[in-house]
């Protein structure tokens, strides 16, 4: 391998992954937030964006629990939460196996709550589901908190805005609707520190998008859920991944964002105690 194509590249799920490819690979680790609405005109409802990871041996969907909030609507029930998957020429939805609802012992700060994660175990039917979550090791993958300001080169995110998903007819011969096809369209932010604004939590690490993309953010709605990487140089010079958290809450280009220490403190006591 060359040295220097090794030195701008990262390992992704053991996949050597070149720089210009990396926000385009993590990708696929990113979902938007499906539920089943039974009780809908339309099967399959919208609520932003998460993250699928695995963690200690465990398969995640991580995303806030505002999601299961929707205006005008009585809220989503976690087990009608589904991960969809194409099969012979359609989709099937496979619902998470458990689901958690972050309670934090202080009340101080009740944003602190705002994690959902939904569970999947390693193989369901005949679908082997570990390959579809990020290896995420937070002994390996630094936080933003970690990283010199110098140092870090580039904060992505990957999330589904609202405005570009939907659900497309598909006609026959004769111009007959035969279904309607489930439309997720990702896109990317690029992001930048700012100032921390009076209307920041605290427990928030305050990001915006930067100033060339201002242009092409669209409305922020569905961004919640959505996780942040960053990419950053270490003492070697050599690319390193890492995790900064997910986005909680937005307004204009400005972004508040879970600090990933935070979220993998609250995931191991997940892990550690029974499900609520």
């Amino acid at each position: 391998m060359d040295i220097a194509n090794a030195k701008l590249s990262v390992p992704i799920n053991g996949l050597i992954t070149p720089l210009t490819r990396i926000p385009d690979s993590v990708h696929r680790f990113c979902r938007p937030l499906n539920f089943y609405r039974p009780d809908s005109p339309y099967d399959l409802a919208f609520s932003g964006s998460s993250l699928l990871f695995r963690y200690r041996s465990r398969n995640f969907q991580l995303a806030t629990k505002h999601q299961l909030r929707m205006a005008g609507q009585p809220d989503f029930d976690p087990a009608m939460a589904c991960l969809l998957f194409e099969k012979d020429g359609g989709h099937i939805g496979l619902s998470p196996d458990g689901a958690t609802q972050v309670k934090v012992n202080s009340l101080d700060d009740l944003s602190a709550e705002d994690i959902l994660l939904l569970e999947y175990e390693n193989q369901r039917g005949d679908r082997p589901m570990t390959p579809h979550f990020l290896q995420l090791d937070p002994a390996q993958m630094a936080g933003l908190a970690q990283v010199p300001d110098s140092q870090v080169k580039l904060i992505f995110s990957i999330g589904y805005p609202f405005h570009v998903q939907g659900y497309e007819p598909v006609f026959d011969e004769s111009y007959n609707v035969t279904k309607l096809d489930v439309v997720a369209r990702w896109a990317k932010l690029y992001l930048e520190r700012r100032a921390r604004a009076r209307f920041d939590l605290e427990t928030r690490i305050p990001l915006r998008v930067m100033e060339k993309y201002h242009g092409d953010i669209g409305d922020p709605k569905g961004w919640s859920g959505a996780p942040v990487f960053f990419l950053w140089l270490d003492a070697k010079s050599d690319l390193q991944l890492g995790f900064a958290g997910m986005i909680t809450h937005g307004g204009g280009t400005a972004f508040g964002v879970y600090p990933a220490e935070n979220i993998v403190e609250l995931v191991n006591r997940a892990i550690d105690t029974a499900y609520q």
